[in-house]
């Protein structure tokens, strides 16, 4: 015992009285200044709270929360160990200015930031920004306040000119460096039979990976550098790819040019459709379509735009989202059979994929609203519509249209005419007042069906417009991703959440046929009747848009072609998660909020 007590007391004693001296150097600041240092301190803790009451809701191991509790100690204080008092409180308030991307994720989706929240944050429009702004503008204002106050606090009163002796610095980051290493260990589960070491060793990386991509602001330095990253990666293939190969390519044999129009509607979920069983009557034009094919049982390959879109147009899946870099889009191998290609959206093109995609258009409209309108309407596509159908006379050709269908706020996507099912969400400076909760259910849930009857009067307006042009052609719709919307306890709302629920993966998904491309093609229009109730994954659109083109190439794959004889339904949906992991096929819910019925 006695060997211990040499260095016990060497590291203790100099501890102790440096301990002394912090105590007699705080009791000489004022009463003020020292109440005003601990608020500080906690308003600069507080982000680290919603963490910690995260992993307490959802059950965590108790050496978890404990280990996140201490490292979020130890980041909020290791810059004083280095810089004066003042100085360090300024710098963790500008890192509280960080904090928005974190509560934009702790609002919507009651979780911790995501890499996939991230890059939809830094990838957001003007209008999607200030509607997702507006949403929550109470706790925006109240934490404009508080950071005012907390600035106004450290100018006025912290103090001045105080910082760490240099052996006190020394003895600091010694205890934090052991702290650090040491932390980690309390999130470790101990096990009774485990692989010793090895269980140890793992599980400690694990968690120090976890401690390190779970405490703010370390997870937001993490995910700018992996953007950065992966921007700089993909603009240097956008740079090298030039034309992917398309081996064996067969052009349409059919004589009569065929006309094509895909829709990519944003946010929709098939369980608010009539057409997939819905009880409210959201589809009063389409329904009375016998010449319609919906598919009530689709998944789509990820929960966000920036995923699902490029897995809807190449090759890419859940398991292999970057396949567009490489392997061409379903564009390029049409215009490389002689299709004549136009590309019309509402949501810009920022993109890296998307420059990529319209390199092979002929034509491209950005349809954008100046700063302070909202986003254009989706019917304003239709004009659009009506110029492809008079410049395409006697050729083949495809359109696209990309809209903005029922992306939040709801009630910026139709005119006020259209708002069937009341009460919405308000659409006055009222809407600014309320942020969202659950007790809003009711409102968002009308406002959301709102969307999905504009939606279906869109799309009849372009089947309009396609049968009195008497052509043979084809229009295929389907959204890229659903939406929660409080559908159960353990549901947030809006979509991108870590783990996808079946609300934001079940997708609407439907094609039509005109008469005379029925005539033409009778067996594809039999292979789609057959296929309606099959389990489907919105990545075979690919497929299934060449197979509806008449175009083939090495890269075609009749399994995955809803209009193949030999498609065969999938017997896995995985949907890419956030941070790029793929998760295992949401269920469907078993208490009736999707009518389509567990399958």
């Amino acid at each position: 015992m006695m060997r211990w007590a040499n260095p016990l007391r060497v590291l203790g004693r100099p501890l102790l009285l440096g301990c002394n001296a912090l105590r007699a150097r705080w009791l000489e600041w004022p009463k003020l200044s020292r109440i005003v240092l601990m608020l500080l301190f906690a308003l600069a803790y507080a982000p680290h709270l919603w963490q910690v009451t995260y992993m307490l809701n959802r059950g965590f191991y108790f050496g978890e929360v404990l280990a996140q509790i201490v490292v979020a100690f130890l980041v909020v204080l290791l810059p004083l160990l280095i810089l004066p008092v003042r100085v360090w409180l300024l710098v963790e308030g500008l890192v509280l200015l960080l904090f928005p991307l974190e509560l934009t994720s702790w609002l919507t989706l009651r979780e911790p930031l995501s890499y996939s929240v991230y890059c939809a944050v830094r990838r957001t429009t003007f209008h999607e920004a200030s509607s997702q702004l507006m949403a929550f503008l109470i706790p925006a204002v109240l934490f404009v306040g508080l950071m005012v106050a907390y600035f106004v606090l450290t100018f006025r009163h912290a103090p001045r000119g105080f910082a760490l002796r240099w052996r006190q610095r020394l003895v600091g980051l010694a205890i934090f460096a052991v702290l650090f290493v040491a932390t980690p260990i309390l999130a470790v589960r101990p096990v009774v039979n485990g692989d010793g070491l090895l269980y140890w060793a793992y599980h400690y990386r694990e968690a120090y990976r976890h401690l390190s991509m779970a405490t703010f602001p370390l997870d937001v330095v993490s995910h700018t550098m992996r953007y950065q990253e992966e921007m700089r990666a993909a603009e240097a293939v956008f740079a090298m790819r030039g034309q992917p190969p398309m081996e064996d390519l067969q052009k349409p044999t059919d004589t009569v040019p065929t006309l094509g129009i895909l829709v990519i509607g944003e946010t929709s979920r098939a369980c608010n459709w009539s057409l997939a069983g819905y009880a409210r009557d959201t589809n009063p034009r389409l329904s009375k379509r016998s010449d319609l094919h919906f598919f009530t049982d689709v998944y789509s390959g990820a929960n966000n735009t920036i995923n699902a879109v490029p897995m809807l147009l190449s090759t890419a899946t859940p398991e292999a989202k970057d396949r567009w870099m490489h392997e061409p889009f379903v564009t390029e191998v049409l215009a490389a059979a002689g299709y004549r290609v136009t590309w019309v959206t509402l949501q810009g093109e920022g993109e890296v994929w998307l420059s990529a995609l319209l390199k092979s258009c002929d034509s491209k409209h950005i349809v954008t609203s100046t700063v302070f309108d909202a986003s254009p309407m989706d019917g304003t596509l239709i004009r659009y519509v009506d110029e492809f159908l008079s410049e395409n006379e006697g050729r083949n050709a495809l359109l696209v249209l990309h809209t903005m269908g029922g992306h939040f706020q709801y009630t910026d996507r139709y005119p006020v005419q259209e708002a069937h099912f009341q009460p919405e969400m308000s659409r006055d400076y009222k809407r600014w007042l309320r942020m969202l909760n659950s007790g809003m259910r009711e409102e968002l849930v009308n406002s959301f069906d709102n969307t999905v009857r504009y939606t279906d009067k869109v799309l009849d307006s372009v089947i309009r417009r396609l049968e009195s042009a008497h052509r043979s052609a084809f229009m295929l719709y389907v959204a890229d991703h659903g939406e929660n919307l409080y559908d159960a306890p353990d549901v947030g709302v809006l979509h991108a959440s870590a783990k996808p629920s079946h609300y934001e993966a079940h997708v609407p998904y439907l094609v039509w046929l005109s008469p005379e491309y029925r005539r033409r093609h009778p067996e594809r229009d039999a292979t789609l009747l057959a296929h309606r109730a099959s389990r489907v994954q919105s990545t075979c659109t690919f497929h299934t848009l060449l197979g509806l083109a008449g175009v083939r190439y090495a890269g075609y794959d009749a399994q995955q072609s809803l209009v193949d004889t030999a498609f065969r339904p999938a017997t896995m949906r995985p949907v890419l998660g956030n941070g790029g992991e793929v998760v295992t096929e949401p269920p469907y819910p078993t208490d009736g909020t999707c009518a389509c019925g567990a399958r």
